[in-house]
């Protein structure tokens, strides 16, 4: 049947590859212009270029490593725990001398001072009592280090008998906590904020050693 002048007609050839379908040409004819001249097909060459054609994959720019979160892993590395080392016996007992001569140099110290102050009715300062608040505060540390260094879990019996037979505990409660509060009392009512400070020190101090030092319970309650 003879088509109408200036009808259009389109074609489309498709060859089917592996279950992949594949356009080769699309085109549109008006036969209202000239015709194309075309040059006859070969055969061979069309079919090398249908195997030459594969299907499109999509494609990815990032490599894993290259990955954020990949980068964020790789980066995160454990924490490594600082190396210790046992004690040996030898500088437990260093450590112990060392302790025991800078508590008695503050023991000393506080001696003097409250028997200075118990001859005298001079009025002090505020800042003059939380001195001597401070320096009782590093006696009893003192002794608590004290404790702490003698009663080591690797001490020997030797050093572990040192408290009781320098009566530490004693020495604690006369020079560390007695005669300061007997001058605190003998000042009042003038000392009586610094002596409610004192006294909660105190008695947080002996808190902390039925705590971490057992050994001598029955003396702290």
């Amino acid at each position: 049947m003879k088509q109408r002048r200036g009808t259009r007609v389109r074609r489309t050839d498709n060859v089917i590859i592996n279950n992949v379908p594949y356009s080769l040409s699309s085109y549109q004819r008006d036969d209202s212009t000239p015709p194309i001249k075309q040059e006859p097909r070969d055969p061979m060459n069309e079919l090398s270029l249908i195997s030459s054609l594969r299907p499109l994959q999509p494609t990815n720019t990032t490599r894993p490593s290259e990955h954020p979160a990949a980068s964020a892993q790789a980066d995160i590395k454990p924490l490594l725990q600082p190396e210790t080392r046992p004690i040996s016996r030898k500088q437990l007992v260093n450590e112990v001398k060392s302790k025991y001569a800078s508590l008695v140099m503050v023991e000393k110290k506080c001696v003097e001072i409250c028997a200075q102050q118990a001859q005298t009715t001079t009025k002090l300062s505020n800042e003059q009592w939380q001195a001597l608040i401070a320096l009782h505060r590093t006696l009893l540390h003192k002794h608590h280090d004290f404790f702490l260094a003698s009663q080591h879990p690797t001490a020997s019996p030797a050093l572990r008998r040192l408290p009781a037979k320098y009566a530490m505990p004693a020495r604690m409660w006369r020079h560390g906590i007695y005669s300061f509060l007997e001058l605190l009392r003998h000042r009042l009512p003038y000392s009586l904020e610094h002596m409610l400070s004192f006294v909660y020190l105190a008695y947080q101090m002996m808190g902390l050693l039925m705590e971490s030092v057992p050994a001598f319970h029955e003396t702290w309650i």
